[in-house]
């Protein structure tokens, strides 16, 4: 290799390092990258590093660079994991058998291009030869397998890359794998912990609220949800039946708490734990949200059909509750849970369990109908009740019954 290449690969490796290390987004590290080869001579024409994940409904991430215009980044759904285009596209192999050796094919060749779909777009659009590199990702020392990056590579020059171009390809690849590394690990830290805690809840652990103990208080309103029956269901049908019921039911209740703002902090058998906190909110208007989330969240699962039982619904109790709570990590020393605590938090609990018992799939709070300013008009008493465990009595309250009802 001439020392000049040799000379500007240091350089181009040096800045993957500094981006790496800064944890720079992939489409910033891949602008970068394939600018600077061009400047190196290099006749790129179309570049695309795509990243294995870990997310629930992401099976990776798309960085796109074409000549003259900005990183297009995509996702890639697990759904689109098993479209046609996918099926019928050459990197498939690769990734599946984790084939990590460099691919190289001449777009001009018309057999190419009739046996994969993609190869003849590429040709469509001008190219002339296709690069592809599978770099795999690891753990203590091996593969993992799930996750690593795919690069590949297009030239509309006459005749395809040099021999000059492949090399300095081949020695800068995977430096800038590992760069794009350090910036997908900590997505895929962010994805997880946003998966099983929630997003605000992760973003509170990844800034540095990972000890226990660590706790801020907090006004918010509690939300509690519980399954009506849902005990006496699981008992009667098979567990298959009961899983997919209870994931399409926690799927009705968790879109519209998190559309009206509030996360859920954890799932409590067939029920879950959400907060809305204030955030510089008004409290009326956090309480407007809260109940629409709650109604969306009822008439939702009531929309569930019960398995093994024709014209039935699934049913769903709430209870909101305004009030100050500790938020924050809880638990052994290695072992935490980052949620909520406090009186208030067994104050809407005591109130959940009370929908059943006064007939009412909605019940808030004295504290949260104090606040409710702009809902006020569709709330009735559900009257004086004390909770266990609490001192005195205090009024819950109902939603108006439907004009028909």
């Amino acid at each position: 290799m001439h020392d000049d290449d040799a000379q500007a690969i240091q350089i181009i490796s040096d800045r993957l390092i500094e981006l790496g290390l800064l944890q720079a987004p992939v489409n910033q590290q891949m602008q970068e990258f394939c600018e600077q080869l061009v400047d190196l001579g290099l006749p790129l024409h179309r570049g695309n590093v795509s990243a294995r994940t870990m997310h629930p409904l992401i099976d990776s991430v798309s960085n796109i660079w074409r000549r003259g215009k900005d990183v297009e980044t995509s996702a890639n759904t697990l759904e689109q994991a098993a479209s046609t285009r996918w099926q019928q596209s050459p990197m498939r192999a690769l990734v599946e058998n984790m084939d990590t050796g460099l691919k190289r094919t001449d777009l001009t060749d018309a057999r190419e291009t009739e046996r994969w779909p993609v190869f003849a777009e590429f040709r469509a659009a001008s190219a002339t030869e296709h690069v592809a590199k599978l770099t795999a990702f690891g753990l203590d020392g091996a593969t993992t397998g799930s996750t690593g990056v795919m690069m590949t590579w297009t030239t509309d020059r006459k005749g395809g890359f040099a021999d000059r171009d492949i090399a300095i390809l081949d020695r800068l690849m995977p430096r800038l794998a590992l760069s794009v590394k350090s910036c997908v690990d900590y997505e895929i830290a962010q994805n997880l912990l946003r998966a099983y805690v929630g997003r605000h809840a992760s973003s509170e652990i990844l800034a540095g609220a990972y000890r226990r103990g660590s706790f801020r208080m907090i006004p918010a309103i509690i939300l509690i949800t519980d399954l009506k029956g849902f005990t006496a269901l699981a008992n009667r049908v098979d567990q298959a039946a009961v899983t997919q019921v209870l994931n399409q039911c926690f799927d009705a209740m968790v879109a519209p708490i998190r559309n009206h703002g509030g996360e859920v902090l954890k799932f409590l058998g067939d029920g879950l734990l959400a907060v809305f906190e204030h955030r510089g909110n008004e409290a009326a208007d956090l309480c407007l949200e809260a109940l629409n989330a709650a109604k969306e969240a009822v008439n939702a699962v009531a929309l569930i059909d019960r398995p093994g039982e024709p014209g039935i619904t699934m049913e769903l109790d709430a209870a909101l509750h305004l009030g100050e709570v500790f938020y924050g990590n809880v638990g052994a020393a290695d072992r935490l849970d980052f949620t909520i605590l406090g009186p208030a938090v067994n104050e809407a609990s005591r109130i959940e369990s009370l929908c059943s018992i006064l007939g009412h799939p909605i019940l808030m709070s004295q504290s949260f109908a104090d606040k409710a300013l702009g809902c006020r008009g569709e709330m009735i008493s559900a009257g004086e009740h004390v909770l266990r465990g609490t001192e005195g009595s205090q009024t819950l309250y109902a939603l108006k019954p439907e004009p028909d009802q």
